[in-house]
């Protein structure tokens, strides 16, 4: 694009004239007063327009005429030209499900010969930026893939997300990518409920079960429940909304039950612990009164 060039002239400089290696490339004069440019508009400073010019390593030099035609040349300096902009696209998340606080991976590519930055945004459904991350160091090269990891942001909303990288180059050009990638912040904690049984049971054989519902959206994590009876994990069952668990061989006496569980984000319900007591031990009976052989009649008192 165009840049400023500052040059320090010498008093009665009437011309400078501005070459990328032997190639005029611009010019200004001097009137005793003011800087002009090329068209003798007034200016206050000389700008050099590299649109055209192929990128690369350029000679930026200068020369110098006062009014009598003595010249001086300035010392060449080295410039890079990069006029191709940056570019980037989004390959990820993809349905990654995450909490306020919680973290995100983020999956782009870019092309750019003098990256200096990426800067990656996660933006929510309602256009609320939900978390932020800088990199820098980036290697130069076509297609180039990276993953980042994104925190997001305390107090985010509960609504889908998507990613957005901006390119930034040595120049200080940049470019947006497109949104990309899929994602869910769900803060609503999963629900257990209903556990069974609670009361005494003649069998030793027990049937356990409770009810796990999650009204966040990113829905029950089926490897995360975990079932103990008494301290001992055991393998229950979840199918729909139900747990089921069916215990063998329990001796007489109580029983507690714990439940844990979480949703694909990550959100914990609030731990489920109920007790039951077995009793297979059937009631014993026998009558004292009368004895055994005795006679009777009328009303008889009975132990």
């Amino acid at each position: 694009g165009t840049v400023q060039v500052q040059a320090a002239a010498a008093d009665g400089t009437t011309l400078v004239v501005f070459y990328d290696g032997a190639t005029p490339i611009g010019s200004v004069t001097h009137d005793g007063s003011t800087w002009r440019d090329a068209g003798n508009s007034p200016i206050a400073g000389a700008f050099i327009n590299w649109a055209t010019t192929p990128d690369g390593a350029h000679s930026l030099n200068a020369t110098a005429w006062d009014a009598l035609g003595n010249s001086i040349q300035a010392a060449a300096v080295a410039v890079s030209v990069d006029n191709t902009a940056p570019t980037a696209s989004v390959t990820g998340p993809t349905g990654e499900m995450t909490t306020a606080d919680g973290a995100v991976t983020v999956a782009f590519n870019y092309t750019d010969a003098n990256p200096q930055q990426a800067t990656i945004y996660l933006v929510s459904a309602s256009g609320v930026t939900i978390g932020t991350k800088t990199v820098t160091g980036l290697a130069a090269g076509t297609g180039v893939a990276m993953t980042e990891t994104v925190q997001v942001s305390a107090g985010a909303a509960e609504e889908g997300f998507q990613a957005v990288v901006v390119l930034t180059d040595k120049t200080g050009a940049s470019t947006a990518s497109a949104p990309g990638g899929s994602g869910l912040v769900d803060n609503t904690d999963p629900v257990l409920v209903s556990g069974a049984p609670t009361n005494t049971t003649p069998s030793a054989t027990v049937a356990i079960s409770a009810t796990l519902t999650d009204a966040g959206g990113s829905a029950v994590n089926p490897s995360s429940i975990s079932v103990t009876v008494d301290g001992a994990l055991v393998a229950a069952v979840y199918t729909g909304t139900t747990i089921t668990y069916t215990a063998p061989g329990l001796s007489d006496g109580e029983h507690t039950v714990t439940i844990d569980a979480e949703d694909n984000s990550g959100n914990k319900a609030d731990q489920l612990v109920f007790s039951f007591t077995v009793d297979t031990t059937s009631p014993t009976l026998a009558i004292t009164n009368p004895s055994e052989n005795a006679w009777v009649s009328g009303t008889v008192n009975i132990e």
